[in-house]
């Protein structure tokens, strides 16, 4: 059967990644190696970019060959193997176009430029720990897209509707019915903790990238696809499909601060590399695509955590910190350091046990600016509350409270969900894992590390958008997404520990 106009669309689609793409490179130079004067221009280069991808995405070119492919898909033998994928992408491309022909293209070109806009306003805010710099570029960003959820849908609340593309099929009811069990646990396991201090010391920088380098090439690295670099905030990027960027950033006095984002963006970067690519799914195409920011959190949170942060890898990797010159006497020292559980202002540093509360607070404070009239400018004050209330700590300072996360300064309202449902679905996706190879502990050991990523692309990320987060999980754990895998995952390492 031939396919002219699924390979037209194909083409179509292609040429609006490549634009995308460059899209992309751009916001990877701008936050690795861009000099700060470039600042301006680099605003107008991406807004540019994000008018014609606009364009592109709402064309009636594009809508008329979506209607010839699923036209032409109506004529297939109904026993081809590839059928049902093909027109799941179709249902796909539907959803989308729908999603951005009901945008303004005026206001996609005033979103791209205040996103700029408010990136580099954020550093600068962040850098004089001066929130009132950010403020007035924040309040505009909250301003077009609560416009942006307006103008999208009326069906879900604002917020519900610009988490979407991050969590398809999210409600703010379902997110705090997994959550409050969690808000009303982990205050009590912080506790039975029974907080240690933690050794003060640190690594210089050449000593950081050495780690981090060497423990991406005891993953398995291919350093013909995959490179690295430093960045304000670490991120995992895919400019290609055979060209992955990470990034991680050195923090003076968080000596595990750089190898730890390592870890974490690594798990971002493999779910990407393994994504499907079949050819009629190609890098281009919906299902070639990741199905949730959930869902990658939950793979980049695997590496981090329930990996690295084991004891059975401090035992192996211990030999290359020791040659660093670090102050621990063995691998246990070394890995209760990597475990330490205490309450702390900043999430991307935090421990896995009270990282759930710095996302809880966010994720009531974004519900608040984006439909309960929380004003922007007592963002502070509430943000600080919430710590003392939830934490016990309040922050000294707008660096260290709410300027901290870029997310933001870029308008990603609705994203850090996310990183919270991932640490439920990495725990509950790890006792699949572990009940079909084994004991985690023991694959670490023996730095099985390609049959787990043999394990995890065949599970996971083989199904690229096929399924959502919620029909991901069921299938792979025959149960519906809950806490209480996390939540026993918890229990049992803070038992290892005391």
């Amino acid at each position: 059967m031939k396919e002219i106009n699924w390979n037209k669309l194909g083409n179509y689609l292609k040429e609006t990644q490549l634009l995308g793409s460059i899209q992309n490179t751009l916001y990877w130079d701008q936050n690795t190696m861009m000099p700060k004067e470039g600042a301006s221009w680099r605003a107008e280069q991406l807004t540019y970019i994000a008018k014609k991808l606009h364009a592109r995405n709402t064309s009636e070119e594009f809508s008329n060959l979506i209607d010839s492919a699923n036209e032409e898909l109506q004529t297939h033998n109904a026993n081809d193997t590839k059928l049902n994928d093909k027109k799941r992408n179709i249902q796909l491309l539907y959803q989308e176009i729908d999603r951005q022909r009901k945008l303004d293209p005026k206001l996609v070109e005033l979103l791209a430029k205040a996103k700029s806009e408010g990136y580099q306003n954020w550093q600068q805010a962040k850098l004089e720990s001066n929130y009132q710099i950010f403020l007035p570029f924040f309040k505009n960003l909250i301003k077009l897209r609560i416009e942006e959820a307006r103008q999208i849908s009326d069906n879900l609340s604002p917020w519900e509707t610009l988490a979407q593309p991050y969590e398809p099929e999210i409600s703010k009811e379902w997110v705090f019915r997994i959550f409050n069990p969690l808000k009303e646990v982990i205050p009590f396991l912080l506790e039975k903790s029974n907080e240690k201090k933690s050794k003060n010391w640190d690594l210089n920088k050449e000593s950081q990238n050495l780690l981090c380098n060497k423990l991406l090439d005891e993953f398995g690295r291919n350093c013909d696809l995959v490179t690295s670099a430093e960045s304000p905030h670490p991120f995992s990027i895919t400019l290609g499909p055979r060209d992955y960027r990470i990034t991680t950033r050195i923090v003076k006095g968080e000596p595990l601060s750089s190898f730890l984002a390592t870890a974490h963006e690594w798990g971002h970067s493999i779910y990407e590399q393994n994504l499907p690519s079949r050819s009629h799914q190609w890098f281009a195409w919906p299902l070639g695509q990741a199905t949730s920011m959930a869902v990658h959190e939950s793979q980049s949170l695997f590496w981090e955590n329930r990996i690295v942060k084991s004891k059975s890898f401090a035992k192996g990797f211990f030999r290359y910190f020791l040659e660093q010159n670090v102050p621990f006497k063995d691998h246990l020292e070394f890995w209760r350091s990597i475990n330490v559980f205490k309450a702390g202002f900043n999430r991307v540093e935090a421990d896995e046990l009270t990282y759930g509360l710095h996302i809880l607070i966010r994720t009531e404070l974004e519900i608040g600016l984006i439909e309960d009239g929380l004003d922007p400018r007592d963002l502070p004050f509430e943000w600080n509350k919430r710590y003392q209330d939830l934490l016990g700590i309040k922050p000294q300072n707008d660096r260290e409270g709410c300027l901290q996360d870029v997310h933001w300064s870029e308008g990603a309202f609705g994203y850090f969900p996310s990183y919270l449902i991932g640490h439920i679905i990495s725990a509950q996706i790890t006792s699949k894992l572990e009940e079909e190879l084994g004991p985690l502990d023991y694959l670490i050991e023996k730095k099985y590390y390609q049959r787990i990523i043999e394990w995890l692309k065949e599970n996971v990320h083989q199904y690229g958008r096929s399924l959502n987060a919620m029909q991901l999980v069921k299938k792979v754990t025959e149960v519906d997404i809950n806490p209480d895998f996390f939540i026993n995952y918890l229990n049992k390492k803070i038992d290892d520990l005391i």
